[in-house]
C-alpha cells in the first residue's frame, strides 16, 4: 500500500498575476480518482502552505486515521498572501 505523501505545488494564478505554493495531504493507500472527502487548512496571518509540515499536520492525520478516529481525507494547504 502507498504510504501518505505531502506533495509542494507551485502553479500560476492567472488572477492574482503570480506564481502560488500549495501543500496537499494525500493518505496513505490514496488512489487517484477515487473520492475522498477535501479539508481546506488555511494558515494564520503570518503562516504560508508550509505550515502542514511544520506543525506535522500530515502525522497527525495518519494517526488518526490508522487509530480509526477520522476517516482518510486529502488536506490542502494553500499560501495565502495577506
Amino acid at each position: 500500500m502507498n504510504p501518505s505523501t505531502v506533495k509542494s505545488i507551485l502553479f500560476y494564478s492567472q488572477i492574482l498575476g503570480k506564481e502560488m505554493g500549495i501543500n496537499v495531504y494525500l493518505p496513505q493507500g490514496y488512489v487517484p480518482k477515487c473520492p475522498l472527502p477535501v479539508l481546506y487548512f488555511l494558515h494564520g496571518r503570518s503562516g504560508d502552505e508550509t505550515v502542514l509540515l511544520n506543525l506535522e499536520i500530515n502525522k497527525t492525520a495518519d494517526k488518526m486515521i490508522a487509530q480509526n478516529k477520522i476517516s482518510p481525507l486529502i488536506i490542502v494547504c494553500p499560501r495565502m498572501e495577506n
